[in-house]
């Protein structure tokens, strides 16, 4: 990438934007963002430092010993993905890559959905038996909820629905849509009802996604530091939690290494996995042994902060065209900013200090362009 270009002016930016902050005393030691291709390439550009650098004296075991609980094997995580960098300007600081949960599962099950279909090269298959979105709905429609009558009538499951199965551009942005596609809720109707199916599957093609819908749904309850499923914040290097995540990444390696590629999921979902896993069982690891105390708020890595800015603007003016929508943001980001820039020396004294403006999250500067 030529300097100058938009990949190095994002990374420049957020690279000056983590050293001011080290001026008030905030340090950055995460990035969270969604999976976006421009998210993905500039996470890329920057971290130098992979899961081989960082944890394989802690979690590395030899192929001739066996994986156990604690350690993995060289072929059971990705040791070489790019997970992490250097602080712009701290010492000994590690920024880590961190994924966004919500939009990981949503790619998962739009993969799921694609997959078998005539227009479609994805074809996903786990143990040798295929996994489709199509499959739980045939078992679903043979099930008493598909023809209920009226809305006051019972349902056996009623966290499905034909939203679930029948996706449309709107219900694919829904991440609870998502999770119950690939959740205990439809496991547990598959267990049910998958006999009535017989005539297009036998009992025994349904037992990879029951695997993915177990290994995936406890994934989520992880990440969303579930507390009515028996899941925490992580408070220690050595949480159960740190583990269930490597776990996790253990399952779509191990899968993905088994299979063609058009038998697993698209790379960029593979990525997306290790870094929504990967970012908060680092940070546990490296940062917790130094701060006894503190917690990993993994529900908290994402991206839905910046999606809960856009929302404030959506309150704020539903209608707003681009103009308002850039004077809102300005508003909603600059301003706290501004404050903190404006009272610098009564908390700061003398420090030299960042305006808003250099942080470049101020006011956003509008320029009429020529036609």
């Amino acid at each position: 990438m030529p300097v100058g270009g938009p990949l190095f002016e994002a990374t420049a930016n957020l690279l000056a934007i983590e050293a001011g902050l080290a001026l008030y005393g905030f340090i950055v030691v995460t990035e969270g963002k969604d999976g976006a291709s421009e998210n993905r390439s500039e996470t890329k550009n920057r971290s130098t430092l992979t899961l081989r650098h960082l944890c394989a004296e802690k979690l590395m075991i030899r192929e001739e010993d066996g994986s156990d609980s604690n350690h993995y094997t060289e072929h059971e995580l990705p040791w070489d993905l790019p997970l992490a960098h250097p602080h712009p300007s701290v010492k000994d600081v590690i920024i880590v890559q961190s994924g966004d949960a919500p939009h990981t599962i949503k790619k998962m099950r739009n993969s799921i959905e694609l997959s078998g279909k005539e227009d479609s090269n994805r074809n996903l298959h786990l143990n040798g038996l295929p996994i489709q979105l199509r499959m739980a709905k045939d078992v679903w429609e043979r099930c008493p909820d598909a023809t209920a009558g009226t809305s006051s009538q019972i349902m056996l499951y009623p966290k499905l629905s034909r939203e679930v199965f029948d996706l449309t551009a709107k219900t694919r942005m829904r991440t609870g849509l998502a999770a119950h596609a690939q959740g205990p809720s439809v496991a547990k109707m598959i267990v049910d009802y998958r006999h009535t199916n017989t005539e297009r599957a036998g009992d025994g093609a349904y037992d990879s996604y029951l695997l993915h819908c177990v290994n995936t749904n406890y994934w989520f309850d992880v990440m969303n530091a579930n507390y009515s499923k028996g899941c925490s914040f992580i408070n220690s290097a050595d949480h159960q939690h740190v583990y269930d995540l490597l776990d996790y990444v253990k399952y779509h390696t191990l899968w993905k290494n088994s299979v063609s590629a058009n038998e697993y999921f698209p790379r960029s979902t593979y990525e997306d996995v290790c870094w929504s896993s990967l970012g908060p069982a680092l940070l546990a690891i490296l940062y917790l042994p130094k701060h006894p105390g503190h917690n990993i708020m993994q529900s908290r890595l994402g991206s839905d902060v910046c999606e809960k800015s856009f929302c404030f603007k959506r309150g704020a003016n539903m209608n707003a065209n681009a103009l308002g929508t850039n004077q809102i943001l300005a508003s909603f980001g600059g301003g706290p900013l501004n404050e903190i820039w404006a009272s610098r020396k009564a908390n700061f004294q003398k420090r030299r200090t960042f305006r808003a403006d250099e942080l470049l999250l101020g006011k956003l500067k509008r320029i009429k362009l020529d036609k």
